[in-house]
């Protein structure tokens, strides 16, 4: 009986599942489209491929320019300057992790000529038994692999700085090609105030920094029930760590969907999950108390409303926004940054059907 009454449930919940994979992939979906589309487009696929060669030229130029002292640099510091920035002379250092947690002792050893990272438990003395893991253990049997990984980094971290740098000095032309595509999928674009050149736009670089300051706010904005999580008995840890990661990845999916214009243009957005139970609460309060979670959630609301158009997105399509937030995590890769960066704001403006009702209503 209690089989032939779960087959009904787990059927359900398979569905369920397949029917939000499908909403989440069909937003790289949408992305492959379009993709697709400016390709097809012969204007537009033109222009696009030169403005890429164009990127993709002066980045590599840079890149071979800087690429004798990148490697200078990185050697030098593998063979000078790595030991002497742990401890500058022989014995060991503690540094705790984090409470209850692990302590680290660094040193640097003259007579193995090796790093070396001790794991214990705090409060161990030195003599206790503990776990070596050393860079000399790597030193003695692949040698070759540390100063390659340092390299690697080096020369990675000097291509993304560079192709962020050539990104931002050709906007202009780049937000010229995307534009064109929004309007032939039928998404409205504002024209641009002046044509394309090459310049390093401030106002945008400032607005880019403000809106870090203010992603900074918000997720500082759940202070209180952090450390709330954290000081639970036995899990206060796990807890602590969980909500962090769970506020973390809401504003991880909101800051996505705020990639849309509709997200901007919005009347009157309504107010987020949180702030909506947090009232509820607030009601349960005893009267004279009131007044204090009532003063919080107004700041929290305050921080928060510039927002609350990309979370009402956000709770409207959830596993779309989170189809986006696959494709703006593959835009961090390098060369495919270039490609794909200019088409999710496309993407984000062709939300499903619930979301597109969610705009900006014409007057009556």
């Amino acid at each position: 009986m209690s089989t032939a009454s779960e087959a009904p449930l787990a059927n359900r919940l398979r569905g369920e599942a397949q029917r939000r994979l499908a909403e989440s992939l069909g937003a790289v979906r949408v992305v492959i489209d379009l993709f697709q589309r400016a390709r097809a487009h012969p204007t537009l696929s033109a222009r696009a491929r030169r403005i890429l060669a164009a990127q993709l030229a002066a980045t590599l130029l840079l890149f071979l320019l800087a690429l004798p002292t990148v490697l200078r640099g990185a050697s030098y510091a593998w063979q000078h300057e790595a030991p002497r920035t742990v401890h500058r002379d022989e014995g060991t250092r503690a540094v705790r992790l984090g409470p209850g947690e692990t302590e680290v002792h660094l040193g640097f050893n003259s007579d193995e000529e090796g790093i070396h990272f001790r794991l214990g438990k705090p409060g161990h003395r030195r003599d206790d038994e503990t776990r070596y893991v050393g860079l000399d253990f790597l030193r003695a049997h692949a040698p070759w692999l540390v100063p390659a990984w340092v390299g690697f980094l080096a020369l990675l971290s000097t291509w993304i700085l560079i192709e962020i740098g050539v990104g931002a000095m050709s906007r202009d032309y780049t937000d010229e090609v995307a534009d064109t595509l929004a309007r032939e999928v039928g998404v409205e674009v504002a024209p641009p105030p002046r044509p394309p050149r090459i310049r390093l736009n401030l106002k945008r670089l400032w607005r880019k920094l403000l809106s870090e300051i203010g992603a900074f706010l918000v997720l500082a904005s759940a202070l209180p029930f952090f450390l709330i999580a954290q000081s639970l008995p036995y899990v206060g840890r796990y807890a602590y760590t969980g909500t962090f990661a769970a506020w973390g990845l809401y504003w991880l999916l909101v800051s996505t969907a705020a990639k849309s214009d509709r997200s901007w243009k919005m009347v009157d957005p309504p107010r987020p999950w949180f702030l909506r139970l947090w009232d509820r609460l607030t009601a349960l309060t005893p009267r004279p108390l009131r007044w204090i979670p009532r003063g919080y959630g107004r700041l929290w609301a305050r921080l928060t409303r510039s927002m609350n158009g990309a979370a009402a997105i956000t709770e409207a399509a959830p596993m779309y926004v989170a189809g986006l937030l696959v494709v703006r995590v593959a835009a961090k890769i390098p060369v495919l940054s270039l490609v794909l960066r200019p088409l999710l704001p496309i993407a984000a403006d062709l939300s499903p059907a619930p979301v597109r009702e969610m705009g900006p209503q014409p007057p009556t």
